[in-house]
């Protein structure tokens, strides 16, 4: 082809991609020479097909895919020229670009408005519309054909043939009827070699969808995992069911038009106040493709609220059109044999996204609003007949509840249509490393890996009018440079309209040079006539200006993966779960790190959400150390009442939580999958954010590691279901702590002004609550069993909690070696134990606080695998007549100290007539309370029968050997 027709334009001859012409050089033992020919011959291969493209386009009439492409083409050449030198190959080049340019603009100026009001289209004869139905059921068969999937293709033949002979049947008399009935030839005799067999042409076929839901996916999901896709495939009162690609045949087998059965989609306030009607695909629409070329562009947001998912939109197809990879084309369905989605005269769509854990399907049908002007009111392509915006962002709405979208963020949006990972980056957080985060953007797209869009925050109407910006929007960051020591970033405003005025900008007369524009292929001028929403900023102007960075990282290399769902009720533990971690949900992750480096490991928290307006759960995510949490358990194993571990640290002293619900996921490291208890010491403590996902990332040594990751919600207020990946090089094992203990029992009780005893070092610690634990009898071959026990406590109160082997009898003291379990340090609000290798018998559980007379509620909570029993021990003398004698030893005076009994000099010390007239229970304690360690003494009490001229007696009870204890000694009763 020399020349292709234009009408109302001259001819324009030599547009055609001559490439064949152009040297690319010879070969060379130099590598810089040897890598410019690779490189030359790569973009020449590159450019040669979409020139071809771009001519076709434009002989076919579709003059603004054609500018598209022209435009494209025109990118690849300038590279080319950057690598070839001076010379002939350059110039022709250099000639070829100019051709493309010329002819680019030729289509820009003659472009009719793009948001004009859509076309009325003559309805088509109903043999027409059948015709096209048939034609779609036959391509649909081929691309099943060439999957090899036989049956599937044999059902689209059937359809095919049988639309065919019912448009056969309609059609006048002639060459279309002549046409019609070759056309069912062909298709029968298709489907005959396909099986076989003879198919019947009697209309017949009405699919129905199973109204059962049935969940799709790896076959290795629990029934539980099972459960939850299945409790959260309802988003907004409607069913979205997890995605498979063997339904997708099923699904669009229709007869007729489709349409929704959910109904149209609620539209906002200002669409409903312009609204005219809903339109079909077909309306409106000469010759309806789905796409046409996929570009950035080309799509223009209209005044749905959803610009965060048009940015999406956006980098998707700047990242599709510079990668070769599908993203766009990856989600919407019906695809012809070349894996191309298609219109579908049916009008029905399915489209792939990733909600609540797994990939979706939404259908939807091909209405679209329309205004009372007659223009679209959605999303939409500047080229008239390309339908893939419109159809994807109605599937997104229709998930989100309708076109009265609250909104989002471009991270979430990219993340439901492409399943790339999404980061959030604020920008104007202490912690915001500008340096460390461009560099990883720049890393991440070069390699492509990554998309990025940025997000503006509240500005007032003069600032934003001044920076050329939208307050709280999205816009698609759709290339980053690093240009003569400049960081760049071009940007696309999805309103296609609207740009950045500062530094760079098309108003920019300061820092532009004819250098720098080249390098960056920048027409200044042309930038000035056109506002298309695209421009250009720099690095910093972006961090004083905008808010947020979302990053959305493509994990493919990351062959390491495991994912959990899982649910979380909220009537299970404490609504505040500000002291104990215990009832959250747990998971223990293994990891194996081969060689000297260590590993990246990915984790993904993502709440699921079945009401759209009501996301209001704040969720975080903390990272804790391995080896701290082990150290820090360890060092606080050892209570004795001598030299007391009890410590208060300003660190444990609790905050008052901010109103609302709060969750989060804490990563702790301990041996075993241990389930953890506290919350403390952690690495990287995040923020609060009512944000779905949640993304942690952290490095793990070299060799074996495990770690405890810990779901946190701060205020329950209702169930809530998630979904925790994780990605890594290395390998790793992901797996649920169950819940160890089957058998839970709460006992209510306080601390009294009497039995408020506080710490070991006070005396009235032997006061404190005290229980008795019967561990009966197990049963063959079980010997041992074990216990938890926790302790809730007010949150001024550091409280403690321990179990003793004592017989089950209450303990006025504790000594080490009777210390079965123990809490470790005072703890505000909550403390726990845990008894592993529990033989039968009997023991004692106290609860103290730290300091004395703190009166309050507690509650203890038993947990354990058998029946066990808990029961209140009386405290010291109940039911008996208690007198308090004072007194005091005086040196030289009644200060004897310890002697034989008998010696005149001990019956000196400090005694007193007790007189007993019938059988009684009799018991004394001595303390010093006015003493403190290391000055107190070591003391005993002895009861003697007391004989005439006070001579001491037979002993009848002692207190045993002289000790120092805050407590005191004391006869038993």
């Amino acid at each position: 082809m020399d020349s292709y027709p234009f009408s109302g334009t001259p001819k324009t001859p030599g547009c055609e991609p001559d490439v064949s012409s152009i040297d690319s050089g010879g070969q060379s033992q130099d590598g810089v020479t040897q890598d410019r020919q690779v490189s030359v011959a790569d973009l020449y291969a590159e450019a040669y097909p979409l020139a071809v493209q771009a001519i076709q386009e434009d002989a076919n009439g579709d003059h603004h895919t054609a500018r598209l492409l022209y435009c494209e083409v025109c990118e690849i050449f300038i590279k080319i020229m950057k690598l070839l030198p001076p010379g002939q190959e350059h110039d022709l080049v250099e000639r070829k670009s100019d051709q493309y340019t010329m002819r680019a603009e030729a289509i820009w100026e003659s472009r009719s408005a793009s948001t004009g009001p859509v076309k009325d289209i003559k309805e088509l004869p109903a043999y027409e519309k059948l015709a096209q139905e048939a034609q779609f059921a036959f391509e649909q068969a081929v691309a099943e054909q060439e999957k090899q999937h036989e049956q599937g293709a044999l059902d689209f033949y059937t359809d095919s043939a049988d639309l065919y002979w019912q448009a056969w049947k309609d059609a006048p008399e002639g060459s279309i009827k002549d046409g019609l009935k070759q056309r069912l030839s062909d298709v029968m005799s298709r489907a005959e070699d396909l099986k076989g067999v003879t198919i019947n042409t009697t209309p017949v076929l009405k699919v129905k969808n199973s109204s059962t839901p049935v969940i799709s996916g790896p076959s290795n999901l629990t029934r539980q995992e099972l459960e939850v896709l299945k409790t959260t495939m309802l988003i907004n009162n409607k069913k979205y069911h997890p995605w498979s690609d063997s339904d997708v045949k099923d699904l669009l087998r229709e007869k007729g038009p489709f349409t929704d059965p959910d109904g149209m989609l609620a539209l906002s306030d200002k669409q409903t106040s312009k609204f005219g009607s809903w339109r079909r695909v077909s309306q409106i629409m000469e010759n309806p493709k789905m796409i046409c070329l996929i570009s950035s562009t080309s799509i223009v947001q209209d005044i749905v609220t959803d610009c965060s998912f048009v940015a999406s939109l956006c980098v998707s197809a700047s990242y599709e059109r510079r990668w070769k990879k599908q993203l766009i084309r990856a989600c919407i369905y019906p695809k012809n044999k070349f894996g191309e989605p298609c219109y579908n005269p049916h009008g029905k769509y399915l489209v792939k996204l990733t909600f609540n854990g797994i990939a979706r399907r939404v259908v939807v049908d091909d209405y679209l609003p329309v205004s009372k002007a007659g223009t679209l009111m959605c999303t939409f392509s500047t080229n008239k007949n390309e339908l893939w915006p419109s159809i994807i962002e109605k599937a997104y709405m229709k998930l989100m509840g309708g076109y009265d979208f609250p909104g989002s963020n471009s991270g979430i949006d990219l993340y439901a249509l492409t399943g790339w990972i999404p980061e959030h980056l604020f920008i104007k957080e202490s912690n915001f490393d500008m340096e460390k985060q461009w560099k990883r953007m720049v890393n991440g797209q070069r390699n492509g890996v990554a998309l990025v869009t940025i997000a503006t925050g509240h500005m007032t109407d003069e600032e934003a009018d001044r920076l050329g910006l939208v307050p709280t929007h999205a816009y698609a960051v759709l290339d980053l440079k690093e240009v003569q020591g400049l960081r760049l970033l071009q940007v696309k405003n999805p309103w296609s309209h609207k740009r950045w005025k500062g530094p760079f900008s098309h108003l920019d007369a300061d820092h532009w040079t004819d250098e720098l524009k080249a390098e960056l292929n920048f027409d200044q001028f042309a930038a000035l006539k056109n506002d298309d929403g695209i421009f250009w900023i720099d690095y910093e102007s972006v961090c004083s200006t905008f808010d947020t960075i979302h990053i959305n990282w493509n994990l493919e290399t990351l062959n390491h993966r495991a994912v959990i769902h899982a649910p979380w009720p909220c009537n299970y533990g404490p609504k505040r779960d500000n002291y104990n971690l215990g009832y959250n949900p747990q998971f223990t992750l293994a990891t194996n790190v081969k060689g000297t480096r260590p590993c990246g490991i990915w984790l993904l928290l993502s709440k699921h959400i079945t009401v759209t307006e009501e996301n209001r759960d704040f969720i975080t995510l903390h990272v804790f150390d391995v080896q701290k949490q082990q150290q820090n358990q360890d060092q606080s194993s050892i209570l004795s009442p001598t030299t007391p571990r009890s410590v208060i640290s300003s660190s444990t002293t609790p905050t008052s939580a901010t109103p609302g619900s709060f969750v989060s996921m804490m990563t702790a490291g301990r041996s075993k999958g241990t389930r953890i208890y506290y919350e403390g010491n952690s690495m990287i403590k995040g923020m609060y954010v009512n944000s779905p996902h949640i993304l942690v990332r952290f490095e793990v040594p070299p060799g074996q590691n495990e770690y405890t990751i810990v779901l946190s919600q701060h205020v329950k207020t209702r169930d809530l279901h998630f979904t925790l990946r994780a990605y890594a090089v290395c390998e790793f094992e992901l797996r649920e702590i169950p819940n160890k203990y089957s058998i839970e029992k709460k006992y209510e009780d306080g601390w009294t002004e009497e039995t408020a005893g506080g710490s070991s070092y006070n005396a009235g610690f032997l006061n404190n609550p005290q229980y008795r634990l019967v561990v009966p009898v197990l049963p063959a071959p079980q010997t041992t069993t074990s216990v938890l026990l926790m302790l809730e406590s007010p949150k001024d109160f550091a409280a403690h909690v321990q179990l003793v082997n004592s017989q089950g009898k209450r303990v006025s003291c504790v000594w080490t070696k009777d210390i079965i379990a123990q809490s470790g340090e005072y703890r505000h609000g909550f403390c726990y134990c845990e008894a592993n290798d529990l033989r039968p018998g009997q023991y004692t559980v106290v609860v103290s606080t730290f300091e004395p007379n703190q009166v309050g509620k507690y509650k203890l909570t038993l947990q354990s695998h058998i029946d066990l029993s808990l029961m209140p021990i009386p405290i010291e003398g109940a039911g008996m007549f208690k007198k308090i004698l004072k007194g005091e030893w005086v040196l030289g005076v009644n200060a004897m100290g310890w002697h034989h009994h008998q010696s005149f000099s001990y019956a000196k010390n400090p005694h007193f007539l007790v007189p007993i007239t019938e059988m009684t229970t009799f018991m004394v304690r001595l303390q010093t309370p006015e003493m403190t360690n290391p000055s107190m003494p070591k003391t005993n009490i002895t009861i003697f029968e007391r004989l005439d001229e006070g001579v001491l007696g037979r002993e009848v009870s002692s207190s045993g050997p002289y000790t120092s204890v805050p407590q005191g000694v004391a006869t038993e009763p």
